[in-house]
């Protein structure tokens, strides 16, 4: 049986993959949330799930056990302001996220078995020019890219794959905060007309969990139907 642990299981493409692996044959899932704990309710009746409260913009002390594969879902919200919009208190958050996440990857490190595998999920605005107005997220998704390439070169003589996957705008309940007009225009540099769906990311990510992916490490995968190519 391998160990799965999903942060940022509670809501988003967290909680569609939370949906996807708990109870499944095969795994013990452990799910890491912040808030919204009702979201996770039904997956406390699958067998080998375990749920547990974390906060990332706090330097948490943890302790489980060995880990097989990681799936690092947890992000800020985007706020919507430019920089020199943000308040103490955004800023504030952005460093205590930075500082929390590392930490836990501190921590996490050591615990995963020789041979397993890392899938953080950042955004395609990493892969490009970010947009106005999403500094605070910005920030901190190109911080965990760094965090991800640090963790492929380290865990490399351990055989770990240490991977991350961008996607495009996806269809989910955080769009719904975006204005209506950006959607639409997003959607038309997409090749497909469609926006990004979580299916879809769970099946890369299973990819890059399996044997075919052995030797693809310290890689950002962009998952954004040809958005940037013009």
């Amino acid at each position: 049986m391998k160990t799965i642990l999903i942060t940022g299981s509670n809501s988003g493409l967290g909680l569609k993959f939370s949906e996807f692996y708990a109870g499944r044959s095969g795994f013990k899932t452990l799910l890491f949330y912040h808030d919204l704990k009702d979201n996770l309710g039904p997956f406390l009746e699958k067998q080998y799930t375990t749920i547990h409260k974390y906060d990332f913009t706090k330097s948490i002390d943890i302790k489980i056990d060995e880990v097989d594969f990681i799936i690092h879902c947890a992000s800020i919200p985007p706020n919507f302001k430019k920089i020199q919009s943000l308040t103490s208190e955004d800023t504030a958050l952005v460093g205590n996220f930075i500082s929390g996440q590392t930490h836990f990857f501190k921590q996490i490190a050591p615990k995963i078995n020789n041979g397993g595998k890392v899938v953080f999920i950042l955004s395609q605005i990493v892969s490009g020019i970010p947009p106005s107005r999403m500094s605070s997220y910005a920030i901190t998704k190109y911080a965990t890219l760094g965090l991800m390439m640090c963790m492929a070169v380290e865990l490399k003589d351990r055989k770990i794959n240490v991977n991350s996957i961008s996607p495009g705008m996806m269809d989910s309940k955080m769009t719904n905060l975006y204005p209506e007009k950006l959607v639409e225009i997003t959607k038309e540099k997409y090749m497909n007309k469609t926006l990004i769906s979580a299916t879809e990311i769970i099946d890369l990510a299973s990819f890059l969990f399996s044997e075919s992916a052995n030797n693809i490490t310290g890689q950002n995968v962009v998952v954004s139907a040809g958005g940037f190519l013009g």
